[in-house]
C-alpha cells in the first residue's frame, strides 16, 4: 500500500505506550499522530486537524468520553472512536450523547482497527473532494459576478472626478463594490480582496456624507485599486498567487485617518508597479451552456420550417398559374406557422434558463462564516433551487440576495443565550424558498430571529430627517419597513464587515425594480422577518394572448390570463358600499371601476364616468383579488407582441407596454396587478356612475 495523503492524519490517544506503539505500527500506511493522554491530545489539536481520533476509554486524567464531550463543546466535529474492554449499555448511551462515532472492543483485532480507520479515511477523502468541488464552484460563481459588476467600476471612478456631486452615481458604485466585497469574503483566498473593497467603501462613505473632497490623486488611487482587483480576480481563477494588496489598503487607511485633507497621500510606487502594463478591456457576457438535447429541438423546428416553406412556395406557384385558392389550405398553413412561431419562442426562452442551484451555491458557506464570526448557531434551508430561470435573473439574484442572507445572520438571528432565554432553539433558521407562480418568480428569505424593530426604524428616519415626527404614528408597518430600502439607511449602531452601511437592502430593491419586480418586508416581533421578492419571467419576445377592448376611444389589450369573465353592465345591479361601486360576482362583492378613474386617482371626481346599460364589465384578477373594469366594447382576441415603454417615456400607470395591431393602431397592454393595486389604494368620495336610461 502507498502512504496516505500527508495532510490526512489520524490521532491515537492511549496512556499505555506499548499499545500506542503497536497501533501505530498497524497503521503504518497512515500518517499517525500520538498522545499519551486526553490533555496532551488537546495540545496536539491546537495545531493539527486529524480526520479521525481513536482514544482509549479509561485513562489517567480525562476519560475518553470526557475528552469527546470536551471537543464537542468546542465545536470540534472530527469523528471519534473509543477503545474499551468494558463496553456496556451505559457507555454506549453516554457515547451517543457526546457524539461518539464508534466503539471498538479490547482486546481488539488489529484488522478491525485498520478497516475502521480506512473507512473514515475514505469518507474524509470524499468530503475533502466535495469541499474542493464546492469551493471551486463558489469561486467560479464569484468570478463571474465580480467581472460582471466590475464592468462599471472604471467609468464610475472616472465619474467621481467629472461629477463630484452626483450622489446617485456614488450610490451605484457603492452598491456594486459592496456586493464584490461581500462575495469575496465568502470564497477561499478572497479575504484580502474583501478588505481592500471595505477600505474603498470607507472613503466612499465620507464622499457621500460630504466630508471629503474628490481630488485627482484620489481618483488615480481608486483606478489603481480597481486594476488590482481585476488582477486579483484573474489570479484566483488561474490558481496563481494574487497581487499584494497591503500597500493599497494602507494608503486607503491613511486617507481615512485624514478625511478633511484635500490632498490625499501620494500613491505608493509599489502599487503602481504591481498594476503592470495591463489595459482595461470590456468584459463580454459568456452566454449560456446549451445542451445537445435543446439544440436537437431547434433542428427539429428548422426542419419543420423548411417543410412549411416548400409547401408555401408550391402553393404560391399554383395560385400564380391560375389555380383556385383553397380556404381550408390557407387556414391550415396559418395554423402551422402559428405553431412554429410559438415553438420557436418557447425554445428560445427555455435555452436562456439556468438552475438557481448555481446562484444559491455560495449561501451555505456565507452563513457558516457569518455564524462563526458572530458566535451564533445558524442553519440554512434552501427550497426550490432546482427552479430554472432566465440567466439575467439568476445573475442579478446571486449578486443581491447575499445581502439579505448576511443581514439575517447579523441583525435577525439572535445569539444562542438570547434565543434560549426567549424559549427558542439555540440554533436559528434562515430559509430561502424559490417558486414560480404563473408568470412570476417568487424568492422568499425568511428567518426566525427577533424581527424588525419598527420603533427603532422610525426613530432613525426622524433623526435623519426622512420622516416628519407628526406623521410617524400614522405610518403603517409596511411603509415603516420600506424605509430600510432607502440608500444608506441603517439602524445599526456601528459598521461591521457584515452589514451596517445601509447598502444591502438598497441593492435588493434596486435589483428587483430593474427586473420589473418588487421587494417587500414583513415582520413579527420575536418571530422573525420575511423578505419577499417577486420578479416577472423575462422573455425574449413578450407575446400574450389578449382580449382587445375599447374604452373611451382607447384600445386596451388585457392578457387573457388576467380575465375571469365578461358580462353586460346593468346599472340596476350596482350597489354603493362605503363610497365604492360594487357588484355581486359569483357570490362575492367586487368593486367596479372605470379604468381612468383608478389610474388618474380621481376619487373625488363625481359624475366623471358616463357608463350606461350596454357597456360591459370585464372581471380581471390577480392572485386572489378581483376587480370589475367597465369598457365600451370587446373587439377581438389576438396575440399581442408587447413592447415595453422606453426610457424616454418611462412607465405608464396601469400598463406594461404597447402592442401594434394589424391595422397599425396602437393598443395599451393593461397590467391587472397594477390596476387592482391602485384601485385598492384609491380613497375619497364615491365615484358616481351616471344612470342613463
Amino acid at each position: 500500500m502507498t502512504k496516505k495523503a500527508l495532510d490526512m492524519k489520524v490521532l491515537l490517544v492511549d496512556d499505555e505506550p506499548e499499545l500506542l506503539n503497536t497501533m501505530k505500527m498497524c497503521l503504518d500506511d497512515f500518517n499517525v499522530l500520538t498522545a499519551g493522554s486526553a490533555e496532551e491530545a488537546l495540545e496536539v489539536l491546537k495545531h493539527e486537524e486529524p480526520f479521525l481520533i481513536v482514544c482509549d476509554l479509561k485513562m489517567n486524567g480525562m476519560s475518553g468520553i470526557e475528552f469527546c464531550a470536551k471537543l464537542r463543546e468546542n465545536q470540534v466535529n472530527v469523528p471519534f472512536v473509543i477503545l474499551t474492554g468494558a463496553a456496556d449499555r451505559d457507555i454506549a448511551i453516554k457515547g451517543l450523547r457526546v457524539g461518539l462515532s464508534d466503539l471498538l472492543d479490547k482486546p481488539m483485532q488489529f484488522e478491525t482497527l485498520l478497516s475502521t480507520v480506512q473507512k473514515h479515511y475514505d469518507l474524509a477523502i470524499k468530503e475533502k473532494q466535495r469541499y474542493i468541488e464546492e469551493s471551486r464552484a463558489l469561486l467560479l460563481t464569484f468570478i463571474e459576478e465580480a467581472r460582471d459588476l466590475m464592468i462599471d467600476f472604471e467609468p464610475s471612478i472616472l465619474a467621481l472626478e467629472e461629477h463630484p456631486d452626483d450622489k446617485a452615481g456614488i450610490d451605484r458604485f457603492f452598491r456594486k463594490l459592496h456586493t464584490v466585497k461581500g462575495s469575496a469574503a465568502s470564497v477561499q483566498g478572497g479575504e484580502k480582496l474583501s478588505k481592500l473593497a471595505h477600505a474603498m467603501e470607507n472613503i466612499l462613505t465620507l464622499l457621500k456624507e460630504g466630508r471629503y473632497t474628490i481630488t485627482p490623486q484620489l481618483v488615480t488611487h481608486f483606478l489603481e485599486c480597481n486594476d488590482l482587483i481585476g488582477r486579483y480576480v484573474d489570479a484566483l481563477e488561474d490558481g496563481h498567487s494574487p497581487p499584494d494588496l497591503s500597500e493599497a489598503i494602507v494608503v486607503l487607511e491613511q486617507l481615512l485617518q485624514n478625511p478633511a485633507s484635500k490632498t490625499p497621500h501620494p500613491v505608493n510606487a509599489q502599487i503602481s508597479k504591481a498594476k503592470g502594463n495591463l489595459e482595461s478591456t470590456p468584459l463580454e457576457d459568456d452566454g449560456v451552456l446549451v445542451s445537445a438535447e435543446k439544440l436537437d429541438r431547434f433542428m427539429d423546428i428548422a426542419g419543420t420550417l423548411v417543410a412549411f416553406k416548400n409547401g408555401f412556395d408550391g402553393f404560391v406557384r399554383y395560385v400564380a398559374q391560375g389555380g383556385q385558392i383553397n380556404l381550408a389550405s390557407l387556414e391550415n398553413m396559418n395554423r402551422t406557422i402559428m405553431k412554429i412561431s410559438d415553438n420557436v419562442q418557447s425554445q428560445i426562452i427555455d435555452v436562456r434558463k439556468v438552475s438557481l442551484a448555481k446562484t444559491f451555491t455560495k449561501f451555505p458557506r456565507v452563513v457558516r462564516q457569518a455564524a462563526a464570526e458572530l458566535s451564533k448557531q445558524i442553519r440554512l434551508d434552501i427550497v426550490g433551487q432546482e427552479l430554472a430561470v432566465d440567466k439575467t435573473i439568476a445573475k442579478a439574484l446571486g449578486a443581491s440576495l447575499i445581502h439579505a442572507v448576511r443581514n439575517s445572520c447579523d441583525h435577525g438571528i439572535e445569539r444562542p443565550d438570547v434565543r434560549k432565554a426567549f424559549g427558542k432553539p439555540t440554533q436559528g433558521l434562515i430559509q430561502i424558498t424559490a417558486i414560480q407562480i404563473g408568470k412570476t418568480i417568487s424568492i422568499i428569505i425568511k428567518d426566525d430571529g427577533a424581527g424588525l424593530n419598527r420603533e427603532r426604524i422610525v426613530a432613525k428616519a426622524i433623526e435623519r430627517g426622512l420622516l416628519d415626527k407628526s406623521k410617524a404614528d400614522k405610518l403603517s408597518d409596511e411603509d415603516a419597513y420600506e424605509l430600510l430600502f432607502l440608500p444608506g439607511f441603517s439602524t445599526a449602531e456601528k459598521v461591521s464587515s457584515l452589514s451596517g452601511r445601509g447598502v444591502g437592502m438598497d441593492v435588493i430593491k434596486t435589483t428587483a425594480i430593474n427586473l420589473g419586480g418588487t421587494a417587500k418586508l414583513t415582520s413579527s416581533t420575536g418571530v422573525g422577518m420575511t423578505l419577499s421578492i417577486s420578479i416577472p419571467i423575462l422573455t425574449t419576445v413578450m407575446v400574450e394572448k389578449s382580449l382587445l377592448v375599447e374604452s373611451k376611444d382607447i384600445l386596451i389589450a388585457i392578457p387573457l390570463t388576467s380575465v375571469s369573465e365578461i358580462k353586460p353592465l346593468k346599472l340596476s345591479e350596482l350597489t354603493l358600499i362605503q363610497g365604492r361601486w360594487t357588484i355581486d360576482f359569483r357570490g362575492a362583492t367586487v368593486d367596479v371601476v372605470d379604468y381612468r378613474d383608478v389610474l388618474e386617482n380621481q376619487a373625488t371626481c363625481v359624475g366623471k364616468s358616463s357608463s350606461s346599460d350596454g357597456s360591459l364589465i370585464v372581471f380581471i384578477s390577480h392572485r386572489s383579488r378581483l376587480l370589475g373594469l367597465i369598457v365600451d366594447n370587446v373587439l377581438d382576441q389576438f396575440e399581442a407582441v408587447i413592447r415595453p415603454f422606453d426610457s424616454i417615456i418611462g412607465g405608464v400607470k396601469g400598463f406594461i407596454g404597447t402592442a401594434l395591431m394589424p391595422s397599425n393602431e396602437l393598443a395599451f397592454v393593461l397590467s391587472a396587478e397594477d390596476v387592482i393595486n391602485r384601485s385598492d389604494k384609491s380613497t375619497g368620495s364615491p365615484k358616481e356612475i351616471e344612470r342613463v336610461s
